[in-house]
């Protein structure tokens, strides 16, 4: 697989988990699976944005910063959840807990997207073949 890397240069992966809220909150309760899913804030508070939603969320055009007025007027049925940000942060350690496994390498960016140097993963596989794991 050498061959696979250059002969000069790192070999960088970007890792960014889509809808990582949401997708966690799936995880922790699978009765949200299929369901119009977004994380957002109070709206009685004035605080009803969208931090993120879920892929079938996106498709009535829900969109992360929307004013949840907004977004349940293009989707009334959407299943609205407050941030529950011990639980993103434990899944977040898990995720990165995953990726020390192929490097030590890793370069966190925020609590859901880093970078990891796989310049030297040669036993791990072709860059493109460690990127689909």
């Amino acid at each position: 697989m050498r061959e696979m890397y250059p002969k000069n240069g790192r070999v960088i992966l970007h890792v960014d988990m889509n809808c990582f809220f949401a997708s966690v909150e799936i995880a922790h309760d699978p009765s949200l699976q299929g369901k119009p899913l977004a994380v957002a804030g109070n709206e009685k508070e004035r605080k009803g944005i969208i931090i993120t939603c879920s892929y079938e969320a996106r498709d009535y055009g829900i969109r992360t910063t929307m004013p949840l007025w907004e977004a349940k007027r293009l989707c009334p049925q959407l299943v609205v959840m407050r941030p529950n940000f011990t639980l993103y942060r434990e899944a977040s350690f898990q995720m990165f807990q995953i990726l020390s496994r192929f490097t030590e390498k890793i370069q966190p960016v925020s609590i859901d997207e880093g970078y990891l140097d796989i310049t030297d993963c040669y036993a791990l596989g072709s860059p493109l073949e460690i990127a689909k794991m």
